[in-house]
This record gives structure tokens, sequence and C-alpha cells, in this order.
């Protein structure tokens, strides 16, 4: 629910560090002291209420109310103390984006100047904050202009590419991350593997996949314990029916490492259900879409199973759920296609062996 911008939002506090602001302080003035306990104080609060939400929706509850309310009152007394105070600047523009007032959020980016470690993360979230308006090109452009401010804004660059992925420009989406990945070191750190998995959800999109597989593998040798980059590959192959073997292995590791991730969930089950275990398929497809009910792939593929095990009433009602939750223009015709004409259970594309 909210869609890229609001998961932009949410992954953006995520990320909020917890720890020490980036100003440095030398001679405080009792402001300043204040501003800097407040700042604190609110990233505690919001990493309380984050873990809290966190636990909820593992539980199975659906999420709906975000209590950021009394970190971002703190925040904004913080920055009402010590205007130079950027990080909790960046925490009020955060919580406005996460509340969907992106207007607030822009102004509150917008006092953080380059000269601040904060810039760029600031700049990233303040596109968010014109996507989630579905000003796409006035998001693009402004991490454009950030990068002629900060030539070394990688992680802007990065942003462009996910923000053409998700307005369905893949080429766009993988030429941005190409200027990307050629920014990368020689020995690039772990956390590049995400620009690889960018990269290779558009190829999959341009149906380029062997360059697909190729930047999935490359970011499983950089994260080999990364959990997005195992599931990622791993469903890959099973989608294609390719490198079965492999592919659970691959994605049972994931789930070791993130037992409740829906997603990662789903594409064991998926896997199951490609090598025609139908029945133990179904309850990891269950629980899948059970974490991720908002999810069209998820809701589709236990819409799958349940066609291949005959049960067609809970079949057509994922199928038309499915429908409701904003699938892609190819997955919606597939899925109209199959409310027309079903799948075959599977007595009858897979029988017995003799």
């Amino acid at each position: 629910e909210g869609g890229p911008a609001r998961r932009l939002a949410e992954t953006a506090i995520a990320r909020l560090d917890r720890g020490a602001p980036t100003k440095a302080y030398t001679d405080v003035s009792a402001a300043e002291g204040t501003a800097l306990g407040l700042y604190l104080f609110a990233g505690n609060v919001l990493e309380q209420s984050a873990g809290e939400m966190r636990r909820a929706s593992e539980a199975g509850f659906k999420v709906t109310e975000r209590p950021y309310n009394l970190p971002l009152a703190l925040a904004q007394l913080a920055v009402y103390l010590d205007p130079t105070l950027y990080d909790a600047q960046r925490l009020v523009g955060a919580i406005f984006n996460a509340y969907g007032n992106y207007a607030d959020a822009r102004r509150a980016f917008a006092k953080i100047p380059p000269s601040s470690p904060q810039y760029e993360q600031a700049q990233i979230e303040l596109a968010g904050s014109l996507a989630a308006e579905d000003r796409i090109d006035d998001a693009i452009a402004s991490l454009r202009a950030a990068i002629r401010r900060d030539p070394g804004a990688d992680e802007a660059r990065l942003t462009i590419a996910g923000l053409y992925a998700d307005a369905n420009r893949h080429e766009a989406a993988v030429k941005a991350a190409d200027q990307a990945i050629a920014r990368l070191p020689e020995a690039p750190p772990q956390d590049a593997w995400r620009y690889y998995v960018t990269r290779a959800a558009s190829l999959i999109e341009l149906d380029r996949f062997e360059s697909a597989e190729a930047d999935l593998k490359r970011a499983v040798e950089i994260a080999p314990d990364e959990p997005v980059a195992l599931n990622y590959l791993g469903y890959s192959w099973a989608e294609r029916g390719i490198n079965l073997d492999e592919a659970f292995k691959l994605i049972e590791k994931a789930v070791a490492l993130r037992p409740q991730s829906g997603a990662i969930i789903d594409s064991l089950g998926w896997a199951h259900f490609q090598r025609g275990d139908f029945e133990e398929a179904m309850p990891h497809l269950e629980k899948a879409a059970a974490l991720e009910p908002g999810d069209p792939t998820v809701t589709e593929h236990l819409g799958d199973v349940y066609w291949r095990l005959g049960r067609t009433l809970e079949a057509r009602f994922q199928c038309e759920r499915a429908l409701e939750l904003d699938p892609s223009e190819r997955q919606r015709a597939a899925l109209q296609e199959k409310l027309k004409s079903g799948l075959a259970p599977r007595a009858a594309t897979t029988p017995d062996k003799p």
C-alpha cells in the first residue's frame, strides 16, 4: 500500500542513523545540547515504534497507523533549537514523507545544504516525495541537479534507475544503473549488490535474461549472505524452471536468513510449484500471501496452486484479488486469461508415472 514512494519513505526511516549526529560538536551551547538530546531521544522513540510495527506485521496484523507523532515533535523542536542539526532536519522530512505530507517533507529536505553529510540522502528522499505525486520526471531532474552539485552522489544515480523502473521505463533504468555501476570500485563494498539487482530487475522486464542472470550472480558473489540477492537469483531460476536444485539452495538459505519475508517464502513455494510439488507448495504460498496481502504476484501464485489442485473457486478468488492489486499490464493480461480459461489441475499436467 502506498506504492514505491511510501516504500522509499519507510526505507529512509529504517536507515536513519540512530547514533551520533554527523554534525561536529566542540563548544556546545545550551540550546545545541538540548537539541542534540532531543534528536537522540527522537531516534530512540522512532526505533522502538518501528520495531513494534515490524513485530505486529510479522505476527500477521495489518499495520495501517504509523506512530511517528512523538519523534516528529521532538525532531522539530531540535531543529528549532539548532537549525544546523541537519540530522534532525532530515528526520523531520522522512517522517513527513511517511505520513504522505510531501510538500512539508520537501521544505524540510530543502533546508539541508550540499555541505552536509545528510545532503545526498535528503535529496533522494525529496525525490521520493515528488515520485509519490507521480512527478517522476521532476524527481529525476532534482536528483540530476543534486549529482551536479555533488558528483560523488552515487546513491542518487542508483535511485534514478529505481525511479525509471518504477515508471516501467526500463531501457532508461538500465542506462542509469550502468552509470552507477561504472563508478563502483574494482573491489566493490558489500552493499553494491543493490546496484546489480536493480539493473537485473529491469533487464528481466526487457527479456534480457542472460544479462540479468549475470548481474544476479555478481550480486550473490559480492554479498553471499544477503537474502534479497539470494532470493532474486533463486526465484529467477525457479520462474523459468531451470537450475531448480541450485535455486532451492539459494532460496532456502534466504528463508533461513529472513524467515518472515513473504516475498522469500513465496519464492520457496514457487520453486516447489515449478517442480510439480503442488501439495508442498501450497502451505508456503498461503503463508506468503498472509504476509504480503498487497502483492499481486504472491496472490497470483496462490491462485495458481489452487488451480493445479482443482480448487477452482479459491483460485478464481485469488485471481480476482490480484487484479485489484495494481499488477503490471503483462500480469493483468495473464490473470484475465486465467479467469477466462483457468489452469488445468495436476492430473492433467503431471500424470502418474506408470
